[in-house]
This record gives structure tokens, C-alpha cells and sequence, in this order.
């Protein structure tokens, strides 16, 4: 069951790794899928897409280093806003692209 649970978290950690990547090395477009996704002010576009990448790094390694820690209900909300950030925007009509 350990096992298990490791392979769990380190998943979880390389996804956010990944994506956290990905948003540093295209920040301006990430900015403007903030833009897009119209939940936020436009001005507060900029800062979450700097804040956001560092979260998910950190909460990554939180799962990897702190197992049963802060990062597992970190790492449940940040997945959780996200699905309910893409359920609003094809609410809206907006598909995913």
C-alpha cells in the first residue's frame, strides 16, 4: 500500500512539476490564458501567472519530501479550482482548446 501511495505522489509532483515548467518557460502566453479564461481582474493576470508556477513547485515538493502534509490538501485544491475553472469557461461556451 506504501508503494502505492509513493507512486501517487510522486505522479502528482511530476505533473505539477511539469506544469509549473511549462507556465515559467511561456509566461506571456500563459498571462494571457489567465486573461482569457475571464475569472480574474486583468490586472491581477500578471501576478498569479508569477505566483501560480512557484505554488505548484513548491506544493510538488511538498509530495515528494513531506508526505501527509500541507501539500496533499494544497495539491486537491489547486486541482480541484482548475476543474472548476474549465467547467465555468465550457459553462460559458467556451470549449477547451
Amino acid at each position: 500500500m506504501l508503494e502505492v501511495a509513493l507512486a501517487v505522489r510522486t505522479l502528482l509532483a511530476l505533473v505539477f512539476l511539469t506544469a509549473a515548467v511549462g507556465k515559467f518557460r511561456n509566461m506571456r502566453v500563459f498571462q494571457g490564458v489567465v486573461v482569457n479564461y475571464r475569472l480574474l481582474p486583468e490586472k491581477w493576470a500578471a501576478p498569479f501567472a508569477l505566483v501560480l508556477p512557484v505554488v505548484e513547485i513548491a506544493v510538488a515538493a511538498g509530495l515528494l519530501f513531506a508526505p501527509s502534509s500541507w501539500a496533499d490538501g494544497s495539491a486537491a485544491f489547486l486541482l480541484l479550482v482548475f476543474a472548476g475553472a474549465m467547467a465555468l469557461n465550457i459553462g460559458r461556451g467556451r470549449p477547451p482548446a
